[in-house]
């Protein structure tokens, strides 16, 4: 079902250094989003509409931590 590889037939690269990579621009996308998620008091209000489900051990996992 497979052919076998001859032995002329050499594996390519697998691993590519990370000076080959393409450098990201920077972005002020995730600043801006997070200081309107600050702004708008984002965090507090996912915690409080899930408090509920996080007032009794019994009833869910609590969160590892809250954001600030």
């Amino acid at each position: 079902m497979f052919k076998t590889r001859s032995e002329r037939e050499g594996q390519s690269e697998f691993w590519v250094a990370t000076d080959r990579l393409a450098k990201a621009t920077p972005s002020r996308f995730y600043e801006l989003l997070n200081e309107t998620l600050r702004r708008t008091k984002f965090a507090e209000q996912v915690w409080e509409i899930c408090a509920s489900a996080y007032a009794d051990a019994a009833k869910g996992i609590a969160p590892a931590h809250r954001c600030r």
